[in-house]
C-alpha cells in the first residue's frame, strides 16, 4: 500500500505554522493495480501558504494527469494572487483562471482528465477556500465555530469536477478576514475516502484535537495520524488524501 506524506513548519509574521498531509492509495485500486489517482500539494512564501487536494474521477482514463494539473494550477494562482495579478477577493476571475489553466494542460478529450479540487490560501489577514466537487473543508479559529464551518458545509457530496463542461456555479469561492486579535487557525481538507467517515457533528471536535496534538508535538502524533487514515480502509476501498494546516500565534 502507497502512502505519500507532507510534514512541513514555518512561521507566517507572528504565527508558527505546522502542515501534515497524506495520501493512500485505497485497497481497492490496490486489488486492482490502479495508482493512486488524488494528488495534494504545499506550496509557502513569506506572506502565506497554500494546501490543496484534488481527486481525479474514477471513471475518466487520465484522471490521474488531472488532479496533478489540478494541484499545479493552484500553485500558479497562488503565484498570480501574490503578484497582484489578481486580487483575492475576485471570485469570478479566479474561477474563470482555474478552469481555462487547467484545461490549457490538457492533451485529448479534456472529460478524459476530470477531477475534483478543494484549496485554502492562507495568510495573516485572511484565507481563500474554494473547491468544486466531494471531499470537504472545515475549519475553526480560536477553537470556536466560526461562520468559516456553515459556509464551507455547502460543499457539497454530488460529484461535480473539474471536465470539459464545467458550470461555474459549481465552483465556490470563499474569502474570509481573520479577526486582527486571532490566535489559533485550524483548517483541515480531505477527499472524499477520509470525509465520508467523519460524522458532520464531530468534525470540528477532531478537528480541534488533531491539531492541538500537532502543535503541541505529541508524541508520535505522525503514526498515529497515518494509522487512523489506514484504519478508514476497512470502511472503504477509496483513496484517502488530507491535509492538517495549524496555525497559532507565537508567545
Amino acid at each position: 500500500m502507497s502512502i505519500t506524506t507532507i510534514f512541513e513548519k514555518g512561521k507566517i509574521g507572528n504565527f508558527d505554522y505546522k502542515v501534515i498531509g497524506l495520501s493512500m492509495t485505497g485497497l481497492s485500486h490496490v486489488k486492482n493495480e490502479i495508482e493512486n489517482q488524488d494528488s495534494f500539494g504545499f506550496h509557502k512564501n513569506s506572506n502565506g501558504v497554500l494546501i490543496a487536494v484534488a481527486d481525479g474521477v474514477g471513471s475518466c482514463v487520465k484522471s490521474k494527469a488531472g488532479s496533478i494539473y489540478a494541484i499545479e494550477t493552484i500553485k500558479t494562482l497562488y503565484d498570480i494572487i501574490e503578484n497582484g495579478e489578481i486580487r483575492v477577493y475576485a471570485n469570478t476571475k479566479i474561477k474563470k483562471f482555474i478552469i481555462s489553466k487547467w484545461k490549457s494542460k490538457l492533451e485529448g478529450p479534456i472529460r478524459d482528465y476530470s477531477t475534483t479540487l478543494k484549496f485554502a490560501i492562507i495568510s495573516i489577514s485572511n484565507i481563500l477556500l474554494g473547491g468544486i466537487g466531494d471531499g470537504e473543508i472545515f475549519a475553526t479559529i480560536d477553537n470556536v465555530d466560526y461562520s468559516l464551518q456553515n459556509n464551507v458545509e455547502f460543499f457539497s457530496n454530488i460529484t461535480y469536477s473539474l471536465t470539459d463542461d464545467i458550470d461555474e456555479d459549481k465552483f465556490e469561492i470563499i474569502k474570509v478576514d481573520l479577526p486582527t486579535d486571532f490566535k489559533v487557525l485550524n483548517i483541515f481538507i480531505g477527499t472524499d475516502g477520509i470525509t465520508c467517515e467523519l460524522q458532520s457533528s464531530k468534525k470540528i471536535e477532531f478537528l480541534n484535537y488533531l491539531s492541538k496534538k500537532v502543535r503541541n508535538n505529541e508524541d508520535n502524533y505522525e503514526v498515529d495520524i497515518i494509522n487512523w487514515t489506514s484504519s478508514l480502509q476497512e470502511k472503504n476501498g477509496d483513496d484517502k488524501t488530507m491535509i492538517l494546516f495549524t496555525m497559532e500565534r507565537s508567545t
